[in-house]
């Protein structure tokens, strides 16, 4: 008898939550592990050409200092070489092929939703890496928001993908993770700069250039955001963002000049995309504004700053979806940054660079095949010539872009769980230094000016 009470009480126990629940609260934990055992390396290019600057654009920059492939900037000093003519700089080797393990993206997460009534409900995820590599982790470091959503749509404050990034992440045939992947070549204009998680603008004169990399990157995760998306009509549908950057204060303009000017910045970023996902169409439009993040730093390789800046990317997407098994995707992009109020000759002012390619997967039976192709062109760019005018004096910008191919195939061993082979290859031009996509791996972060890094690997993927 004493035993059938205690069943009882704990089942009651138990069912008063659930019945709460039931009532109109729903929470869900998921997430995504992806691991993959890979070997990559990194061979060197061809010698700098004769005459080059730090990156290519003149030899005459007006900035000083050493570089190393931790800052991933070949800063020399003003108006000449730190390596003779036609030599590589010591600082990037060859890398020969490396081992090691790769944790892809992987996360959990909790989202759920209360029904507040009259169609409205309340929502909320909380979504954090986990490395399986190292056993590490972040609490809320990958897409997190609370906010509420109605008929009219959904409107949150938060930390997420914004709505520029997001209409390509269907369309990479590796998940958008992985050293396949291409989220290190779109929204990226090169010169170390990766997708990441961000929140303000890094504008201290103290700097380092690996930080303001960061500025300069339109693949992003962004931080102190408010998003809102409307309902999907017929396959239409549109996302809209804010994010105020939260670093509105006086700022020194030069660090290297005596006495040196501030200005008053404010950095924030807004962006917007339309699209149509319907049966076997798909097509997307994406724009996205950043204001006072001065992404030029990049080019010049130089943490001076101007009086404000003014930079924007733009990207299409278009897509064919289950034909016979095929998905095929292509892009185009335009990032362009400008600068305004420079002060130190050689810095630059303005750049441009285009993108686009193609991806496709097919699959058959618990198969699937999968590639992909991408080229970044070269930056055009014009640069600051005098201390007192600034003039649209042309760089030499060629030689800057990059080639990417992804070749790899997966099998399905249920819906939720696959195992998968890949070969990637970016190829970079003289100048040119774009990165292979995400990877926890050495040769990452050692990628030097002109090199082909490349990798391949096999891995399990697993969703829940």
């Amino acid at each position: 008898m004493k035993k059938n009470l205690l069943a009882l009480a704990v089942a009651g126990a138990f069912a008063a939550p659930a019945a709460a629940l039931a009532q109109g609260s729903f929470v869900q934990i998921y997430g995504t592990l992806n691991a993959d055992f890979q070997g990559a390396s990194s061979e060197n290019g061809a010698p700098l050409p004769i005459g080059t600057g730090p990156l290519g654009f003149g030899s005459n920059y007006g900035v000083t200092g050493g570089f190393t492939p931790a800052n991933g900037f070949a800063i020399r000093p003003t108006g000449v070489n730190s390596q003779a003519p036609g030599v590589r700089d010591a600082a990037f080797t060859e890398i020969a092929t490396q081992a090691g393990l790769s944790s892809n993206s992987s996360n959990i997460g909790f989202r759920g939703s209360e029904d507040l009534g009259g169609g409205l409900k309340a929502i909320f995820q909380v979504e954090s890496t986990i490395f399986l590599d190292t056993g590490s982790g972040n609490l809320g470091g990958r897409n997190s928001n609370l906010g509420l959503s109605g008929g009219w749509g959904t409107v949150f404050y938060g930390q997420w993908d914004t709505p520029y990034k997001y209409i390509t992440l269907k369309a990479d045939p590796f998940f958008a993770t992985s050293a396949a992947s291409f989220n290190s070549l779109i929204g990226s204009p090169g010169f170390n700069v990766l997708s990441a998680t961000f929140s303000g603008a890094t504008l201290a004169p103290t700097a380092s250039l690996t930080q303001i990399a960061a500025d300069a990157a339109f693949d992003r995760r962004q931080g102190n955001s408010v998003q809102y998306w409307t309902p999907n009509w017929a396959g239409f549908s549109g996302r809209l963002f804010y994010s105020p950057g939260e670093g509105k204060q006086n700022y020194v303009i030069d660090p290297s000049l005596v006495g040196p000017r501030t200005a008053q910045l404010d950095p924030w970023m807004w962006g917007a995309s339309l699209q149509y996902d319907n049966g076997p169409i798909y097509a997307a439009l994406g724009y996205e504004q950043h204001k006072d993040y001065f992404g030029t730093r990049v080019q010049t390789g130089s943490t001076a700053l101007g009086t404000g800046s003014d930079d924007w990317g733009a990207k299409v997407v278009l897509g064919a979806q289950n034909l016979w098994g095929f998905n095929v995707y292509g892009f185009y992009e335009r990032l362009d940054y400008s600068t305004d109020g420079l002060v130190t000759t050689g810095l630059i002012r303005e750049a441009k660079r285009n993108a686009f390619g193609g991806f496709v997967t097919w699959g058959f039976g618990n198969f699937t095949l999968r590639g992909g192709w991408a080229q970044a062109s070269d930056t055009s760019c014009a640069s600051v010539v005098s201390t007192t005018l600034v003039t649209n004096q042309i760089c030499n910008g060629g030689d800057t872009g990059t080639n990417q191919y992804s070749l790899g195939a997966s099998y399905n061993f249920s819906k939720r769980t696959l195992a998968y082979v890949y070969y990637t290859k970016q190829d970079n031009d003289d100048i040119g230094r774009y990165r292979m996509g995400t990877n926890t791996g050495p040769v990452q972060g050692n990628v030097g000016i002109g090199q082909t890094p490349q990798a391949y690997g096999i891995g399990i993927r697993h969703t829940f």
